[in-house]
């Protein structure tokens, strides 16, 4: 079984990985624009914002999950397992058990 904190976690942290890669990416490429040395090229300004804002949103959900396991402990890890698994077995259940409505005469 996955740890259920990184399941939350993992896609916050590919984003950060992703958004320093297309840093990189932005940096080496010479700016489209030939503006003065000031301004920056539209593609590393939004790379940068992506690495800033997935840090962002990883921080504040890793402090929101903190403070619920510091005051429910790890039954409050199961039941994020728990909860994950759901919508799979109510799945399951509609495709399985359809109620086909009937009519009354």
């Amino acid at each position: 079984m996955a740890d259920a904190e990184d399941l939350l976690i993992r896609p916050l942290r590919d984003v950060i990985s992703i958004g320093n890669a297309a840093v990189t990416n932005a940096t080496l490429v010479p700016p489209q624009n030939s503006g003065s040395a000031h301004d920056v090229d539209p593609m590393t300004r939004a790379a940068y914002a992506l690495v800033r804002e997935g840090q962002r949103a990883l921080n504040k959900v890793q402090l929101v999950w903190q403070d619920q396991v510091n005051k429910y402990g790890d039954s409050f890890r199961e039941i994020m397992v728990q909860q994950g698994k759901t919508p799979r077995k109510c799945y399951y259940l509609n495709s399985t058990y359809l109620l086909i409505p009937t009519s009354s005469s």
